[in-house]
């Protein structure tokens, strides 16, 4: 089944949830109106909305984190938890995670670059942990947030931790990534760049990041969908 996509990359029913600290979620941005909406809906007629998404083939999301979402100065293990317990009680299917905000080498506000990846681990297996295997975790990186692990090339954006690629090698069990691959300079517009060898634009900052080469850092093409 696909992921039904909505305003931003992989959402299906809100964008920007951040989890609050024993008070369940607080919602900012583009999808409170989608959210507030979904969790107002009888819990019957939820799982009957869900249940036809399924039957065209499609599964329903709630995305955490955002554009403007900046929530690594708490508890991953809260939020990851917090987002999880929120889809499970509004009947659906899993849990994208939007995480945005990196700068070079990785690095989330106020982290190193390894506590980024442990970060990030950490929220992934607090929700599956509440999740279960039944239910799905997606994330939504850009494409420049996966990097070779162990890599010493200075013009790997993700830096030599390798970003992304550090957290699937730690957490195999992310179904998969709606990967970022848009508003990335002048890279990913040709087919060439978006699926064989981003180096190969001229001017493009992020290269080793098309398909083809995040799939040979270890990420299973199954599990790349490209966002564009």
């Amino acid at each position: 089944m696909l992921p039904v996509m909505g305003a931003e990359v992989g959402v299906a029913v809100g964008a920007d949830v951040l989890a609050g600290v024993g008070v369940g979620l607080l919602v900012t941005g583009v999808g409170v109106g989608l959210l507030v909406a979904w969790q107002g809906v009888a819990p019957a007629d939820q799982v009957n909305a869900i249940k036809y998404c399924h039957s065209k083939g499609a599964v329903v999301m709630v995305s955490a984190g955002g554009a403007n979402a900046r929530p690594y100065g708490g508890s991953a293990s809260q939020y990851g938890s917090g987002v999880a317990n929120w889809a499970i009680q509004n009947n659906l299917d899993g849990v994208d995670f939007d995480m945005e905000g990196l700068s070079n080498n990785g690095i989330a506000p106020g982290l190193t670059a390894d506590s980024t990846i442990q970060w990030l681990v950490d929220a992934t297996n607090a929700a599956r942990g509440v999740l279960g295997s039944s239910r799905l975790i997606s994330h939504a990186p850009e494409a420049r947030y996966f990097g070779v692990v162990g890599s010493s090339n200075p013009q790997q954006w993700a830096g030599s931790l390798g970003g992304y690629t550090a957290v699937y090698k730690a957490v195999p069990s992310i179904d998969f990534f709606s990967v970022q691959f848009y508003n990335q300079d002048n890279c990913y517009t040709t087919y060439a760049g978006l699926f064989t060898q981003s180096g190969s634009q001229s001017g493009c900052t992020c290269p080793g990041t098309s398909v083809a080469e995040i799939a040979a850092m270890g990420i299973p093409m199954s599990k790349i969908v490209v966002g564009k």
